[in-house]
């Protein structure tokens, strides 16, 4: 799986959108996904994906959660340009093929996401259900991207969607992404 191409990212499906850039650089935040990319060595070198991916899941009876780990072969200020934009983020959301369609806006006190969630066949958007996230970048500095997408309702009575992609730069070339949801 590719990142750009959005392969990997594939396996989600919801987002959220809003515009808000942080005032003070996370370091801590990016201290910490720099030993988590430590950590992770032999993981994302050595899997079942052939590529440097990571995927760790849990679930109770009211709530499921996944991460995403992934290592790309472009440069971090790449990566950040590409994703600070919530419009940006339609292009990946669109790669899923759950997703119909998706659009961003933006008003005078956020920027949203609206996504239409469908079956994996062909379908109309009309005929999918629209989600609406509210799209934030809570931190962007030169080392470190952290961007906050949620959904307080989704369809058939699903709720509290909440999705945060961070990223940092690993040498010169390359990005180490986190996707949590």
């Amino acid at each position: 799986m590719t990142w750009l191409t959005g392969a990997w990212l594939a396996g989600l499906v919801l987002f959220s959108a809003g515009a808000a850039l942080a005032a003070v650089p996370d370091t801590q935040s990016a201290a910490l996904l720099q030993a988590k990319y430590a950590s992770l060595g032999e993981r994302l070198q050595y899997n079942p994906f052939r590529r440097a991916l990571a995927l760790d899941s849990s679930e109770s009876p009211n709530d499921l959660e996944g991460d995403i780990y992934a290592l790309v072969d472009y440069p971090f200020p790449t990566v950040s340009a590409a994703l600070k934009s919530a419009e940006d983020w339609c292009d990946v959301m669109i790669l899923h093929l759950n997703t119909k369609y998706c659009h961003a806006t933006t008003d005078q006190t956020r920027t949203a996401l609206t996504v239409y969630i469908g079956k994996k066949t062909p379908q109309s958007f009309k005929d999918a259900y629209p989600i609406e996230f509210s799209y934030r970048v809570t931190a962007a500095t030169a080392n470190y991207l952290e961007i906050q997408l949620d959904a307080p309702e989704g369809p058939l009575s699903t709720r509290d969607y909440r999705i945060k992609l961070q990223a940092v730069p690993v040498g010169h070339d390359r990005t180490f992404l986190h996707l949590n949801s």
